[in-house]
């Protein structure tokens, strides 16, 4: 799944923040939007705003914002053994990656709802 950044979490870059306390989180946390490809059957939905911290290491089951080939993507960490595994969220085959390519782990999760 492709995720959008949308800048720190202190600038407020999306107005469905505004009444989130943002404040609890701390300045190594940055804010993106979860892309279209997101659907609505797994733990994030599409246009989901996602609060990523950059100083939190993986562990097994988080969802963590991973660089590939120079794009943001989510995916969901496998502990297996001593190792972990990435698999994309919404689906797809698990792989290793250098642990420099993660970016940060998904922290909070923020979800416009219809009224």
């Amino acid at each position: 799944m492709h995720a959008q950044y949308l800048g720190p979490v202190d600038a407020r870059p999306d107005p469905s923040l505004m009444f989130i306390d943002l404040s609890r989180y701390p300045a190594s946390c940055y804010l993106m939007r979860a892309g279209d490809d997101a659907g609505v059957g797994g733990p994030v939905f599409e246009g989901d705003v996602l609060v990523v911290d950059e100083a939190r290491h993986p562990s097994h089951g988080d969802l963590a914002v991973i660089m590939i080939d120079g794009v943001r993507e989510v995916f969901q960490t496998l502990r297996v053994g001593p190792q972990f595994r990435f698999q994309p969220v919404g689906g797809g085959a698990s792989r290793r990656i250098k642990p420099d390519l993660v970016l940060g782990v998904v922290v909070s999760l923020v979800r416009r709802c219809a009224a």
